[in-house]
C-alpha cells in the first residue's frame, strides 16, 4: 500500500514539473528589434566578377597522345651513421632484416611470437 502511495506521489511531482516546463516554454517573449546602422554593416569593395572556365572533351588531348606521369619508388641504402633520436628512457633496435617480400601486417601473439604477413 505504501508503495502505491509513493508511486502516486512521484507521478504527481513529475506531472507538475512537466506542466511547469511546458508553461515556461509557451510564454511569449518580447524582443526589441534593434536594426544595425548601415555604417556597422560590412562593405564589399572592388569585387570582380568570377571567371568561368569551360573544358570540353574536344579541347582535351586524345587518349595516349601524351606520356603518362610516373613517379616510381626506389630503395635507398641506409647511411652507416644513421640514428633515430629517442626520448630519454626509450630504446630502439632492428628486430628482423631481409627475407620479407612486401610485408604488410605484424602481430604479436599472447606467448610473445611475432607474425609478419
Amino acid at each position: 500500500m505504501k508503495l502505491i502511495k509513493i508511486n502516486k506521489f512521484f507521478a504527481s511531482i513529475l506531472i507538475l514539473q512537466l506542466m511547469a516546463i511546458t508553461s515556461v516554454c509557451q510564454t511569449r517573449q518580447t524582443l526589441s528589434e534593434v536594426k544595425p546602422k548601415t555604417s556597422d554593416l560590412p562593405q564589399t569593395i572592388n569585387v570582380e566578377k568570377p571567371v568561368t572556365y569551360q573544358i570540353n572533351p574536344k579541347d582535351l588531348p586524345k587518349p595516349f597522345a601524351t606520356t603518362s606521369a610516373r613517379r616510381s619508388s626506389s630503395i635507398v641504402a641506409q647511411p652507416t651513421d644513421a640514428k633515430l633520436l629517442m626520448p630519454k628512457g626509450f630504446k630502439i633496435s632492428v628486430y628482423a632484416e631481409d627475407g620479407f617480400t612486401y610485408p604488410r601486417w605484424m602481430t604479436l601473439a599472447p606467448n610473445g611470437d611475432v607474425f609478419v604477413a
